[in-house]
């Protein structure tokens, strides 16, 4: 199996075994500032940048959803951009629960 699938593989079981995982889709393919909770947040960090960015180019390079890539994939860098900054101030004991 090739190393790269496998490593995907294992970012989209990751992926769906969160309670986020919809949220996070919504926010990278829906219209408007995405609602990002610290929870979901914490999560999309544990999972890891590579593995969060390669899972989105796999699904926003399929059919259904390669017209709206040109601006998804700019929008889950900014996700997890900010996801950053929502961690960083609950981290720092701002009693922020939304970004």
């Amino acid at each position: 199996m090739d190393k790269q699938f496998g490593f995907l593989e294992v970012c989209a079981q990751k992926l769906n075994s969160s309670h986020c995982g919809d949220d996070l889709f919504t926010n990278m393919v829906g219209e408007g500032k995405p609602v990002l909770l610290a929870e979901c947040c914490g999560e999309l960090l544990k999972i890891g940048k590579d593995c969060y960015l390669g899972i989105a180019q796999i699904i926003l390079s399929s059919y259904e959803y390669i017209n709206i890539a040109s601006k998804a994939i700019p929008k889950s860098k900014q996700t997890w951009n900010d996801c950053i900054h929502v961690i960083e101030n609950w981290n720092s004991g701002g009693d922020f629960d939304r970004y």
